[in-house]
């Protein structure tokens, strides 16, 4: 006599269910319930797990039955791998591998320029009258704490300093002047309505950025290299070899 958890009760295909598979799954589901209607609750589950047995059974057999699921599902999963492998290899570890990063950077300094710029002083007065006091106590070698402190003690309108770096090519008047100390003519800047007075402190000649200030340029460029670097070392190790004969029956269609 066939034991009753190993009696046979469902069959899809050459795949059996028997009585245990289905005992399994109603101790899944076990919760409170009344006494009363036994009968109707185990009908219900017992069609609720049919039902699931068929959706496992079918989903189990999708790769067999649709092969361009097949061929998708695979592209998901190597298209999954290589992203993985890439980010060990290139990107993240172009992040974390911050010696690799410092080494890089010192043997490329030179492809990450600032390009010759001048360190300047914008003196931007409210008027020409203003501007030519400022002229004259820049002339006597007056500080800018000197300066601002007489020139607004009447309004702090009257005078405002704005320290910056300017690049060539940046300011077609500075290009004009690009020269240490104070620019000749008053500059009107109409945009502002201010009359300004420019004082080049000094030039400043193209030198490499420092890695803070290019990092995110040579993290790019590390990536690149570490990507070529990895591809070399993978054909080295697996050399590609293509069947000629294939190839020809391909691109003849």
């Amino acid at each position: 006599v066939q034991p009753k958890a190993n009696l046979e009760i469902v069959k899809l295909c050459n795949k059996t269910y028997n009585l245990m598979d289905f005992a399994k799954y109603l101790e899944s589901q076990m919760t409170l319930r009344s006494d009363k209607d036994t009968k109707g609750v185990m009908e219900n589950l017992y069609a609720q797990w049919k039902d699931k047995i068929v959706i496992e059974f079918e989903d189990s057999r999708l790769e067999e039955k649709y092969p361009e699921y097949k061929t998708l599902l695979k592209e998901y999963h190597d298209g999954i791998l290589l992203f993985d492998v890439t980010d060990k290899n290139v990107w993240s570890k172009a992040v974390k591998d911050t010696a690799g990063l410092r080494e890089f950077y010192n043997k490329n300094k030179n492809k990450y320029m600032w390009q010759e710029r001048v360190d300047v002083n914008f003196y931007k007065c409210a008027d020409e009258k203003i501007a030519k006091e400022v002229r004259s106590m820049l002339v006597k070698k007056k500080t800018d704490k000197e300066i601002t402190e007489m020139i607004n003690k009447k309004s702090q309108l009257n005078l405002m300093i704005v320290s910056t770096v300017i690049f060539k090519g940046e300011n077609p008047f500075l290009d004009k002047n690009w020269k240490q100390g104070i620019i000749v003519d008053n500059y009107k800047n109409d945009a502002e309505k201010k009359v300004e007075v420019i004082v080049i402190n000094k030039i400043i000649p193209a030198s490499p950025k420092t890695l803070l200030e290019a990092k995110g340029q040579v993290t790019a460029d590390y990536q690149n290299y570490l990507e070529v670097e990895w591809i070399k070392y993978l054909k080295n190790k697996y050399p590609v070899v293509v069947n000629q004969d294939v190839l020809k029956t391909v691109t003849a269609q």
